[in-house]
């Protein structure tokens, strides 16, 4: 092999010889390309410095400016334990929510973000956290928000709440005092414009698709000052609101689980059935009278897709259905094209009418009608009322939370029952008189010839 490293050059001159050259680009060729590598670097480094200041300010989020419901937990024992288990705390885990989130994400964009989480994680109003990237946002409706609410604004409902995070915590309880924070007794936080916020919604179209407020302000109850409260948020004797070991307190805790309309307890005590019914001809004519009982606002309330079924049934001796009628209480929304609306989300973005609203108001009984025909020959029959719950939950597979809210059975009077076919009954004992005659009239016959 040959090696160059030095030749002759003409007039004797001594060249860099091919060796040389090699060497000499390979060097150039390495200080370039640690130049260019030290610009990458440098330039990836400023590019996520500067990505990062960026989506700071993009963020604004204070970390600080809400506490955790973990850190009230650590002396509201009992407090924080029915929070972590109510659907407030699940207010974004909520399969249902989440489902229906990335639905409206997925068809309507970005900009449902903070049209949702305003109410589904309501720090994230100030915060601007709409990615939930803040632990505070994951935690849903948490402690520190409601208790940091000093008023309402109900004419602003894009920003109905005010609120002052920090040190001081707003609450029902006159003269309370703690340890850990100043205490401000609020009388907002006993009435039911607190909760409206939340719980009355106007969408873009102006339709009024949530009314849980409206619909309790124009029942009964604020004339006798029963507010939101009183039914979903009672005291609970026993349960004091601090724990002891912090502060020895007289003051037992109101109910934080917040049950409604996921509460078969709350469910099965809102409404009452009573049932009628009489025999006419070959008919039975029932009525029923549906009240609502002990619900503060219109049953059902809340997102429309919600329903309350009246069901009658005629039944026979043997308890076998012969015959089954319903009557369903609902609010019914319609999109801009007409079309009846199915689903939460689209009837928060999309509904621009209201076709038709049936539902009760509370303490309003409803008179409902059934007609049935009855079958010839029919034996001993009784009706079957009952007034049922429907929510569905289409997580994963078509899902449908049912709850019977009321059932009553009335069995037909043992003296009416003869009343049913009276001409059958009619035609038996005609025929029976004329067998009881003829045989009179044999007997006779036989009497005369043999005596």
């Amino acid at each position: 092999m040959k090696k160059y490293f030095f030749k002759k050059g003409i007039n004797g001159e001594k060249k860099i010889g091919h060796g040389v050259k090699l060497i000499s680009s390979l060097l150039n060729f390495k200080e370039v390309l640690i130049k260019r590598f030290v610009f990458f670097i440098s330039s990836v480094f400023l590019l996520i410095l500067f990505s990062s200041l960026s989506f700071a300010r993009e963020k604004e989020i204070p970390e600080a400016v809400f506490s955790p419901s973990q850190e009230c937990g650590k002396c509201h024992i009992n407090i924080h334990q029915a929070w972590s288990n109510s659907m407030h705390a699940k207010a974004i885990e909520d399969p249902v929510f989440k489902l229906d989130y990335l639905h409206a994400l997925n068809e309507y964009g970005e900009k449902v973000r903070e049209y949702c989480l305003s109410c589904h994680s309501p720090t994230t109003r100030y915060t601007g956290d709409t990615y939930l990237k803040n632990r505070i946002s994951r935690e849903g409706i948490n402690c520190d928000f409601c208790h940091s609410i000093y008023a309402v604004d109900l004419e602003n409902p894009k920003d109905p709440f005010k609120v002052n995070p920090g040190s001081t915590q707003y609450g029902p309880y006159q003269n309370a005092s703690s340890p850990a924070h100043l205490s401000t007794y609020s009388e907002l936080h006993t009435r039911s414009e607190f909760c409206a916020g939340c719980h009355q919604l106007k969408n873009n179209f102006g339709v009024l698709v949530l009314g849980t407020y409206s619909e309790w302000r124009e029942g009964p109850y604020p004339e006798q000052k029963v507010h939101c409260q009183n039914c979903h948020m009672p005291k609970v004797p026993g349960m004091p609101i601090v724990d002891a070991k912090v502060k020895k307190s007289e003051l037992n805790m109101t109910a934080h689980e917040f049950l409604g309309g996921h509460s078969e307890i709350n469910l099965q005590h809102a409404a009452t059935l009573r049932t009628q019914f009489e025999v006419k001809k070959s008919k039975a004519l029932v009525t029923v009278f549906v009240t609502n009982a002990e619900s503060g606002h219109k049953l059902p309330t809340g997102t429309p897709v919600r329903k309350v079924i009246l069901s009658v049934k005629l039944l026979d001796d043997k308890g076998k259905k012969i015959a089954e009628k319903e009557k369903v209480y609902q609010k019914v929304l319609l999109d801009q094209k007409g079309d009846v609306l199915t689903e939460s989300y689209k009837m928060i973005l999309e509904a621009s009418s209201i076709l038709s609203d049936n539902r009760i108001a509370p303490k309003e009984t409803r008179q409902e009608k059934f007609e049935f025909d009855l079958p010839p020959g029919i034996k001993p029959f009784s009706v079957e009322s009952t007034l049922r719950y429907q929510y569905p939950t289409p997580v994963l597979t078509a899902g449908l939370m049912e709850v019977e809210m009321a059932k009553q059975v009335v069995s037909l009077p043992l003296g009416k029952i003869f009343l049913i076919g009276f001409f059958s009954w009619l035609r038996v004992f005609i025929i029976l008189l004329f067998l009881f005659l003829i045989l009179w009239m044999g007997y006779r016959m036989l009497k005369r010839r043999f005596l």
